[in-house]
């Protein structure tokens, strides 16, 4: 049997703006440029690239090629056949651009449901065999994101987890391998490919002085919370933490949520802080870089690096208390699988649950709003009838007890 050799690289992902995916991807590249991988060109494609990107190659920098029809995509859903057609197109284009027996096409996130013509496109190459792809996982839109999930089933053609010789999955951690195994993806497809963490690159830090001051935090113990303001993030969980301390301490949280679905819980997060109901700073990572000043800067500042995430997709957080020798409250969550060994012997302490009283009037209230939400997420076929029995049940059994986890509370205010 032949085997061929890869010399060209072509990567995909909506865009290569910073943070993210966008920063997992340069990492890997550079860890595969420093390992001699052996690959003669990456390409880098994408609808949007910071600002200064160009077509074409410099230094040892990936080439880059614009593409918009990659970009996301908002508004109505489009009909399935109006998708399934440009799907097509889209495909073939690809094809013809970047199509090569000699490349592997290694494509982020293409199953997330922000552009069904996108994912339609690799479904079509995947079903050519065409092209070698390597499909790397770091979300499922079946985790929460069930507006992105019902725009899925509702345009495409097939589900959006192809199988065939020329498909390989990459997983950033063994859950998510188990998970598209238990699904059915043969095992010999799926590739466990962790997040690469890099080194300090020697980057002298600014004094941790200047950095509590630029927060307006210099006379208490600073606890950073590293994260954009989502709500599976808890951060008003990692607030009350703070408030639990035998002596006052603040909080750093790093990013406002951006997204549609999240802005209206990262503002409530955010008039939590500017009322002093949360103590500390609310999006710390743009204030400190108008003094030009970096997330490492703050990771060296701080006394403790705290989580009250609920769901993760690789942890990154955890491993950086480490490079960065600060200690992590966190909870425990099963992510950590693939990691623990790595905390023995470090100052890490991992909790399961905040429990915290609730009248019944109010626990009723909230099994109500929730069981609104299965209801409607059942009706449009999101939920499977043995699932929303399972969720209920469990449902009524956390609201039935006098304290609840603080993770179901809502955010008000």
């Amino acid at each position: 049997m032949k085997v061929r050799t890869v010399t060209d690289l072509v990567v995909f992902h909506y865009h290569f703006l910073p943070g993210g995916v966008s920063s997992v991807v340069r990492s890997a590249l550079r860890a595969l440029r420093d390992h001699g991988a052996g690959i003669r060109k990456v390409t880098l494609v994408g609808a949007a690239f910071p600002e200064g990107g160009t077509s074409g190659r410099q230094g040892d920098e990936p080439a880059v090629r614009v593409c918009p029809e990659l970009g996301y995509r908002d508004g109505r859903d489009p009909l399935p056949a109006a998708v399934a057609a440009e799907g097509r197109r889209l495909g073939e284009s690809l094809l013809r651009s970047f199509g090569s027996d000699d490349a592997i096409w290694w494509v982020h996130n293409h199953h997330l449901g922000r552009n069904p013509a996108f994912t339609q496109a690799l479904l079509e190459v995947a079903r050519s065999g065409k092209q070698r792809l390597i499909l790397q996982i770091h979300d499922f839109p079946e985790c929460g994101r069930y507006d992105n999930l019902g725009r899925l089933r509702r345009s495409l053609t097939a589900p959006p987890y192809p199988i065939g010789p020329s498909v390989r999955y990459a997983l950033i951690n063994r859950r998510d391998l188990a998970v598209l195994r238990e699904a059915g993806i043969p095992g010999e497809h799926l590739h466990l490919l962790e997040n690469p963490l890099e080194p300090d690159g020697g980057r002298a830090a600014a004094p941790a002085a200047e950095v509590r001051r630029a927060l307006g935090l210099a006379d208490r113990p600073l606890l950073l919370y590293p994260v954009r303001c989502i709500r599976r993030k808890n951060v008003i969980e990692a607030a009350l933490l703070c408030l639990l301390l035998s002596e006052p301490a603040g909080l750093a949280v790093t990013l406002p949520g951006i997204s549609a679905e999240e802005r209206g819980y990262s503002r409530c997060v955010q008039r939590a802080f500017a009322r002093g109901w949360a103590p500390g700073v609310f999006g710390a990572g743009a204030l400190l870089q108008t003094r030009g000043l970096h997330l490492e800067d703050l990771f060296r500042a701080s006394d403790l690096v705290l989580s009250a995430s609920v769901q993760e997709g690789f942890g990154y957080l955890f491993l950086q208390s480490l490079a960065w020798g600060r200690p992590l409250l966190a909870r425990d969550l099963d992510v950590l699988e693939g990691m623990r060994d790595l905390f023995a012997g470090r100052p890490v302490e991992l909790y399961r649950e905040v429990r915290a009283p609730l009248p019944a009037r109010a626990r009723r209230r909230l099994l109500e709003a929730y069981r609104r939400k299965l209801d409607r997420l059942a009706g449009c076929g999101l939920l499977p009838e043995e699932t929303t029995r399972d969720l209920e049940g469990r449902l009524e059994s956390a609201c039935g007890q006098s304290e609840v986890e603080f993770s179901f509370l809502p955010a008000a205010g």
